[in-house]
């Protein structure tokens, strides 16, 4: 078994991507680094846990981070608005309060990301060329496939954002 592995995944629900994380964690591996879609991680004795905050883009980023390292939290990576930390699973951290209207900004950042891969992909098939491999187009079977994926994940997110705004304006 290596020290090191790296896996790509793509998550829109952040609490099921924060559950991989734990689950990893479980199985010995520590969260070293995140950029996109790739998690990198390192074999570990500790067991941590990961909370996951739909931060943004903070103006008194120094201040939260020292905030949660005050709470045995450390940050891990920030990729794509969202902050990574870790904490010792025995330290019996309390999880991370996100408010809904956090949660809702992230979510929607989130769609508009999924929306513009829909459109190119789109624009891919709508031409219908490219390489063949027994009478079938590549770029058009693959960019079918990722319009799929992304229409599927843009309507968990229209779910998501639904149920969060309901919560906000209750």
């Amino acid at each position: 078994m290596s020290d090191q592995k790296v896996s790509i995944r793509f998550f829109v629900d952040l609490e099921r991507e924060e559950a991989w994380l734990n689950r990893q964690s479980d199985r010995g591996y520590m969260l070293v680094k995140k950029r996109f879609l790739c998690y990198e991680f390192q074999k570990s004795d500790t067991k941590y846990r990961y909370h996951i905050d739909p931060c943004g883009y903070r103006k008194d980023w120094k201040s939260y981070v020292s905030f949660l390292e005050e709470c045995q939290m450390t940050l891990v990576s920030q990729s794509m608005g969202c902050c990574y930390f870790k904490s010792r699973s025995e330290d019996n951290v309390q999880e991370l309060y996100t408010d809904c209207q956090s949660q809702r900004s992230y979510y929607w950042r989130r769609a508009w990301l999924l929306l513009l891969f829909l459109l190119l992909s789109l624009s891919v098939i709508a031409r219908g060329r490219g390489p063949y491999l027994c009478n079938i187009s590549i770029s058009m079977t693959t960019n079918t496939i990722i319009a799929v994926l992304c229409s599927f994940n843009l309507f968990k997110c229209a779910r998501k954002i639904g149920q969060l705004s309901k919560e906000l304006y209750e």
